[in-house]
């Protein structure tokens, strides 16, 4: 992390600058990654953890203990958790609204069709830290 304090306003702009990439550019170098991923698993993620991060770890790492995360949790901030907990209240009543009853349609006599919103159940996410802006669709 390169902190920068009070900087004037002349360099804000360039400070503020995103790195510019085509989204074809970024698809392209993160398709074979996710590839991997989905055919390989959590091997594949000790071996991407090896090859971007620089560390060996075993697929029983992969797992996060409650130790963990209660002493992960213990050196945030209370503003920090305030503001987790506000993102969270957010997010969870934007989707909540977005729930939908099961409408059932007969399209022709015997032939019902139906819609139905399902949550997704487990979700896993590596956001690597380099200078590409989290912008792939996957």
């Amino acid at each position: 992390m390169n902190i920068i304090p009070f900087p004037s306003r002349a360099e804000w702009p360039t400070l503020l600058a995103r790195p510019v990439q085509s989204t074809q550019q970024i698809e392209a170098a993160v398709a074979p990654i996710l590839a991997q991923v989905r055919t390989g698993g959590d091997t594949a993620l000790v071996e991407l953890a090896k090859k971007f991060d620089k560390i060996d770890l075993a697929s029983s790492q992969l797992l996060v203990s409650a130790d963990e995360l209660d002493g992960a949790e213990a050196q945030l901030s209370d503003e920090l958790k305030a503001a987790i907990r506000q993102a969270y209240q957010n997010i969870r009543l934007f989707h909540e609204r977005q729930k939908q009853p099961v409408e059932k349609i007969e399209t022709m006599p015997g032939v019902m069709c139906w819609r139905k919103s399902v949550g997704i159940e487990k979700v896993g996410l590596y956001i690597p830290g380099g200078l590409l802006p989290c912008s792939v669709r996957c």
